[in-house]
């Protein structure tokens, strides 16, 4: 399985710390030159941007990952694990991505990043790989640092790349396409990102989508208030949209 790692040009610093992470689990991976979202012309930028008033490290985000896309499908691999370069890996990440591509678990992509932010997650497990559950997504779950794509994967991007190209990369892959295909959650998470809640050994890595973050993430309470009002409504919704609630829990996912 090759792992690709996103890495924009001017971050040799980014690139010199992922490389002592890989290498601390003896794990290769293939560079992938990350689109600068400062460098685009106005009209590629707005052709991402003009529907969701994206930022411009966003549009960055999506065309870097879907570079990394477009290089699995050339490929003759079956699967691929794609990351960005500000995270932490579990030292059993190796033998985990090396039992994902024996175990035909039938995904289109699976999550093996946690956000540690609540979400919804299958109280089945569809699969155990080294005392990890692999259960299904039932809601967002922010942040696409670490992920792997089975190559059913590239089909479904052309069916919806118009979406793909609008919308921001996470929500993409891990809101929008959980309806749409079979999106897996590793079940406690092999890798976290730098700035997420939780993290011990923090390097202090600014996100690629740090602009973007911070919004999300210190939100005014007033909006925090109306959220947990709108909660009970949206899972009203997802139960007559045929979520099935009662399969789900509604958990942080775990880093180990």
């Amino acid at each position: 399985m090759n792992c690709y790692v996103i890495n924009l040009d001017r971050s040799n610093d980014r690139l010199f710390r992922i490389r002592e992470e890989f290498d601390r689990i003896n794990l290769k991976f293939i560079r992938v030159p990350a689109v600068d979202g400062r460098m685009l012309s106005q009209e590629k930028f707005n052709e991402h941007a003009k529907l969701r008033n994206l930022s411009r490290p966003q549009v960055g985000v999506i065309l870097s990952h879907q570079l990394c896309w477009r290089l699995f499908k050339e490929s003759d691999e079956e699967y691929c694990a794609i990351f960005e370069d500000d995270i932490h890996l579990s030292r059993e990440l190796p033998e985990l991505l090396a039992e994902i591509e024996k175990s035909e678990l039938g995904f289109s992509i699976l999550k093996i990043e946690t956000a540690r932010k609540k979400i919804l997650i299958s109280k089945k497990s569809f699969f155990d790989i080294l005392y990890r559950q692999v259960r299904k997504i039932g809601s967002y779950h922010v942040g696409a640092a670490g992920y792997v794509l089975h190559k059913s994967f590239s089909n479904q991007f052309n069916q919806h790349h118009s979406i793909a190209n609008t919308v921001p990369l996470d929500e993409f892959l891990f809101k929008y396409m959980i309806s749409k295909t079979t999106v897996f959650q590793l079940d406690p998470a092999a890798v976290i990102q730098d700035q997420a809640e939780g993290v011990k050994e923090q390097v202090n890595i600014e996100s690629l989508i740090a602009d973007n973050r911070q919004k999300k993430y210190h939100k005014r309470t007033s909006q925090k208030i109306v959220n947990e009002l709108k909660r009970p409504i949206i899972n009203l919704l997802r139960v007559r949209l045929g979520f099935s609630l009662f399969k789900y829990k509604r958990v942080k996912i775990s880093f180990k």
